[in-house]
């Protein structure tokens, strides 16, 4: 038995596990089995400690209640929209399923707290679950999301344009992105009422954070419709070509604010350097070192999909499927956990080699691409619901005391707007070179591309 601030008192009938919560100073008693367990007084949630606190008797296997929750009423939320022709995006729909279900759970927190831990055979499992998942690790939430998504973006694209817009792609992947992240957080540091309230906190360095976030654009949406408008190629190719690169140029630029962030706040992050040179070196390790990380990888497994290039084996169909997204997930957790490069842009560069030199080795085309779309569909429900939760939650965490006022939401509606004009001042510095090279571009190809800058999967992955 442990004293801290607060003492947890329980009287167990078989073995029992003791668990420290550092954040809270608090000991809990938590058991797997039978156990009859008594809490003096509930702990209470400190700064920087879970966004809602787990109730002590939930198990692990309530984890996976909330994610194939969501499945289900993503189906039934998708069948409505095209069953009605309703014209609401069905990730929107999603975000507010899962700001649902988060400001259900930390409204129910504090009864959780007491009823389910002094009761066993009388939990609440959605709650549980649903509290798992909120407070999953953020290096465990983006390697379980971007692998899959990026991969198939990747595999995908048509590589023959891809290859004639590589530069003008490479422009608004990188250099606009850099732009981008630094307009963005000045804009937001300046024109957001919150640094005059905790300049500590709402350094420069936050608010590039928020900049790299917001720089990562998503292209299922908008070439979804524009293939089905008969838009041009080159269009198309331009949006989801911006999106694939820019998905690991922002998440390098996110790394390297993050962790000037930490630094500011006193916190430990996972990579410290002192000058720009430093920094600049990191830079390019984590860009470029990815890039040839992923190439490596990709050029292997195009070893093992030529060793099962065997069609009249049907089962080695399948292998190959697996063995795709089984690379995409060790080369993303190799490059990201192990050596200290972008995973994204590892997995970026995994599935360009696979597509330009690997179609050929694949036995049956439209099954990977079946599976990767199912892939898509589940991992893009999940993320999209599971910020909405978080978000919920986290505004709703102090015990039914809302955290988020209305003025909030009056500056994000602003800040939404201001975003819309940035992405039009990109797009215009940098229009004058992309309009005469590569596959070139037009105003009105320009208008829709800086309009059509929609923020997806992977900026709601990096801000959770």
């Amino acid at each position: 038995m442990t004293k801290n601030n607060t003492t947890a008192n329980a009287i167990t009938n078989t073995n029992t596990n003791i668990t420290n919560i550092t954040d809270t100073n608090t000991t809990i008693i938590d058991t797997n089995t039978n156990t009859n367990t008594t809490i003096t007084q509930p702990p209470v949630l400190e700064s920087g400690g879970d966004i809602v606190q787990r109730p002590s008797n939930a198990v692990a296997a309530d984890s996976i209640l909330y994610p194939w929750f969501i499945q289900l009423l993503g189906c039934c939320s998708l069948f409505v929209l095209t069953r009605f022709n309703c014209p609401i995006p069905y990730a929107a729909i999603m975000f507010i399923w899962g700001a649902i279900f988060g400001i259900i759970a930390s409204t129910n927190e504090e009864d959780a707290i007491y009823e389910d831990a002094a009761d066993s055979d009388n939990r609440n499992y959605i709650q549980d679950s649903i509290t798992a998942w909120i407070n999953i690790d953020s290096a465990t939430l983006l390697l379980v999301f971007l692998p899959g998504l990026i991969f198939k973006d990747a595999v995908e694209i048509p590589i023959n344009l891809f290859q004639v817009a590589i530069v003008q792609i490479w422009i608004l992947s990188f250099p606009m992105v850099l732009v981008g992240t630094a307009i963005t957080g000045v804009v937001a540091m300046y024109c957001l009422p919150y640094e005059s309230n905790d300049p500590d906190v709402y350094g420069i360095w936050s608010w590039l954070t928020l900049g790299a976030i917001l720089a990562s654009t998503d292209p299922i949406a908008v070439s979804s419709v524009l293939k089905t408008a008969g838009a041009s190629p080159r269009l198309v190719m331009h949006i989801s070509g911006e999106s694939l690169l820019n998905d690991g140029s922002s998440y390098v630029f996110f790394t390297i604010a993050a962790n000037k962030w930490y630094q500011d706040l006193g916190l430990t992050p996972n990579v410290t350097y002192d000058t720009a040179w430093e920094w600049t070196g990191y830079f390019f390790q984590m860009s470029l070192g990815g890039s040839l990380m992923g190439m490596v990888f990709g050029f292997g497994l195009l070893g093992v999909l030529w060793e099962l290039d065997r069609r009249m084996e049907k089962d080695f169909d399948i292998v190959q499927v697996v063995m795709g997204l089984t690379a995409a997930y060790l080369c993303y957790y190799v490059c990201d956990q192990m050596l200290t490069m972008s995973g994204v842009v590892a997995t970026v560069a995994l599935g360009v080699v696979v597509n330009r030199f690997g179609r050929g080795m694949i036995n049956d085309e439209g099954l990977m691409s079946s599976y990767l779309a199912l892939a898509d569909f589940l991992l893009n429900t999940l993320l999209f619901a599971l910020g909405g939760t978080i978000w919920g939650a986290a505004s709703f965490s102090e015990y039914r005391s809302a955290r988020i006022t209305s003025t909030d939401i009056g500056w994000l509606l602003v800040f939404y707007i201001l975003c819309f004009v940035i992405r039009f001042i990109q797009v215009g510095l940098f229009y004058p070179i992309i309009s005469r090279i590569g596959l070139k571009s037009n105003w009105k190809e320009g208008v829709f591309l800086a309009y059509g800058g929609l923020h997806g999967s992977v900026g709601v992955a990096l801000g959770l």
